[in-house]
């Protein structure tokens, strides 16, 4: 092996540009000139045409690739770069501009230059000072720019693959969330594969996300990019509190009724650069298994930690700490593509704890934790990626069981239904047998405390509520049955208590509606086999389908609120707003009750009357509510009218004009 570096130019043939051969000597007027081979040098070194040429009209070259061939530096060489995406055959590498694996193995190499100049044996020196040589020449120029920009915060378009070295730990900001990864790869420049931990619905695993950076001029702050080395992150307590972060999502890995304010993502078009956000307030359910188990083409594929035959990153510098090697990987053809993960049930208490022992010994996994969680969100009726910052436990409104206005045994009674199924669906669990489900029937007049009924009871026994409209489940036929069963199934396994206004489905069958009675025939079936607790109301009073009647387990009748029961919605409403300064007497709330209205039109006129007196900057009392309900409610009247109603008018008159 001779101890030297030989340079090869590209020949192009004359009458066909795709055509070339290596040659010793850089052609000038010859279009083809024969190859002298020279196998025996330490490193080949070959060129291109640049396709531009001197003053002299002579053609200029740039170096392509190098082919290292002493024996020597590669045996250093495979153990300098075994985490760098760098192939070796038995007696040679290739490595192509702008030579990534030289770049960031610069410091070694000029190590281990430096420190075999004193060796006996100077041929190992000699060998590896043919590379260094080539390197100092080819890249010196190229190194020092990079390491100026580096310590300026700085880079460009052309080095951006500097800052992405194989095993590097980076930060991202996309999409409005915090995430750190890992590099997987450093074969492109400008194109960065990253691996991170993130949870498939049934365990812990790695998944994949690519950067494209985009062209641009002259230099940008390095922290400017979509994606950058964590060396640049300023904030030193981020690190910490991403780990603190990741062990947080380790608690959420089953079904969780949780409370929600912030940003979520859409999952239909998770994959893409920009994704749709939404602003989320209110309640949510935490369930990544059935997230996966319902969206086919979202599922999560991911490189278990546990099942090695899955792993298919091969290296040290990747984040898996069981994994095969590259040549094992070769022999068996395993890609990530080919370990996509198939959901096998819902992870028991055993699986969970199995899972956390995986990820929480290892800062790392925990670092680069997705904060994404999978839930849905029972106001939109549509599932999302929530962020674990964002969640808190659910606040349940004890206090709107107590305030409900009904019959004391009635209400109890409902409770004890309630939490009965409760237990009921714990024990019957898989099992499928018709009949094994909780129907209420509420029906009465719009405003008597049906809806709020089931709201309240919901909150006493901490379940989840989930409001059935009409328009989600829609009204053709063909596709009720299967929507109605996909809202039971969710509602059954979350333990969560429906409520369905359900006139259309509810009212008499007759022969002059064929479709009405095949939706009632398929609601009614459908009913048959739900195990859940399902709260029907209804306007209706007796026009409800006999065949419903004989399936409802309680029918509670609402009746129009007399006085003392409008007594008590206007007291426990206004109870609810000290903070507005109501100076509404007990005697005047007397008064208030002699209005004939329902509780929902109640709730709005407090809610209308805060909103009037907060603009004309008065306390809420008796004359401005008395006002908004003449407003608001033009058909509402008293029972027992009083002569002062005048004078109130004029009293609010004075106030407004601030005589008063």
């Amino acid at each position: 092996m001779n101890i030297e570096a030989k340079t090869f130019y590209e020949s192009r043939n004359m009458f066909d540009d795709d055509k070339f051969t290596w040659v010793e000597h850089a052609p000038t007027l010859l279009p083809e000139a024969s190859r002298h081979r020279f196998d025996s040098a330490a490193i080949q070194i070959y060129k291109k045409c640049a396709d531009k040429k001197t003053i002299n009209n002579v053609s200029m070259y740039e170096t392509s690739f190098i082919k290292i061939q002493s024996p020597i530096i590669l045996d250093k060489l495979r153990d300098v770069m075994k985490n760098m995406d760098v192939y070796f055959d038995e007696r040679s590498v290739d490595i192509n501009k702008p030579f990534q694996p030289l770049y960031f193995a610069w410091d070694q190499i000029k190590l281990l230059y430096q420190g075999s100049a004193d060796d006996v044996d100077t041929e190992f020196h000699d060998h590896i000072g043919v590379l260094y040589d080539f390197m100092d020449t080819e890249m010196k120029g190229t190194h020092d720019r990079i390491l100026s920009l580096h310590r300026e915060g700085r880079i460009t378009f052309d080095l951006v693959w500097t800052l992405f070295p194989k095993g590097a730990f980076v930060f991202s900001f996309r999409n409005g969330y915090r995430q750190a990864m890992r590099v997987l790869s450093d074969n492109e420049p400008w194109n960065i594969r990253c691996e991170y931990v993130q949870f498939n619905g049934y365990e812990y695993g790695l998944s994949e996300r690519y950067f494209s950076v985009r062209h641009f001029f002259d230099t940008k702050p390095i922290t400017s990019l979509e994606i950058y080395p964590w060396k640049y992150v300023h904030d030193s307590s981020l690190k910490q509190a991403l780990i603190d972060r990741g062990r947080d999502v380790l608690d959420y890995q089953s079904k969780h009724y949780l409370q929600y304010v912030g940003l979520a993502l859409d999952p239909e078009n998770a994959s893409k650069v920009s994704i749709t956000k939404f602003n989320i307030k209110g309640r949510i359910m935490v369930d990544a298994y059935l997230f996966a188990r319902s969206h086919e083409g979202l599922r999560k594929d991911i490189r278990s930690f546990r099942n090695k035959d899955r792993t298919a990153v091969p290296s040290s510098n990747s984040l898996t700490k069981s994994h095969e090697d590259k040549s094992a990987q070769d022999r068996t053809g395993a890609t990530a593509e080919s370990h996509a993960y198939h959901i096998r049930a819902r992870p028991d208490d055993d699986q969970i704890r199995a899972n956390r022992k995986d990820v929480e010994t290892n800062d790392d996994y925990l670092l680069c934790m997705s904060p994404l969680l999978d839930g849905f969100s029972f106001g939109d009726k549509k599932w999302f990626h929530f962020l674990v910052e964002c969640i808190k436990p659910v606040a349940f409104q004890h206090k709107a069981f107590d305030h409900l206005v009904m019959p004391a045994r009635q209400k109890e009674l409902l409770l004890a239904f309630a939490e009965d199924q409760d237990e009921k669906v714990r024990e019957l669990d898989d099992v499928v047998t018709a009949g094994q489900g909780l129907l209420v029937l509420l029906s009465g007049p719009p405003g008597t405390g049906k809806t709020l009924t089931a709201e309240a009871i919901s909150e006493r026994v901490k379940r989840p509520l989930y409001h059935v409209d009409t328009h989600e489940i829609g009204s053709v036929v063909e596709t009720l049955s299967i929507r109605l069963r996909q809202i039971m199934n969710m509602a059954a396994e979350w333990d969560a208590i429906s409520l369905s206004e359900a006139d259309v489905f509810l009212q008499k069958r007759s022969m002059d509606h064929s479709k009405r009675n095949e939706s009632i025939a398929v609601f009614l079936r459908e009913l048959e086999y739900y195990r859940g607790t399902m709260f029907l109301t209804t306007n209706l009073i007796d026009a409800i389908d006999e065949a419903m009647e004989s399936r409802v387990h309680v029918h509670v009748r609402f009746q129009r609120l007399p006085p003392v029961s409008r007594q008590t919605i206007w007291t426990n409403f206004l109870a609810e707003m000290p903070v507005y300064g109501s100076t509404v007497s007990e005697a005047e709330i007397k008064e208030l009750a002699a209005w004939t209205l329902n509780g929902r039109q109640i709730k709005n006129v407090i809610h209308m009357a805060i909103k009037w007196c907060a603009q004309n900057k008065l306390s809420l009392d008796f004359v401005s509510v008395e006002h908004i309900i003449r407003l608001t409610c033009p058909g509402a009247t008293k029972s027992e009218p009083l002569s002062e109603v005048n004078g109130g008018e004029q009293r609010l008159a004075k106030r407004v004009s601030g005589m008063e």
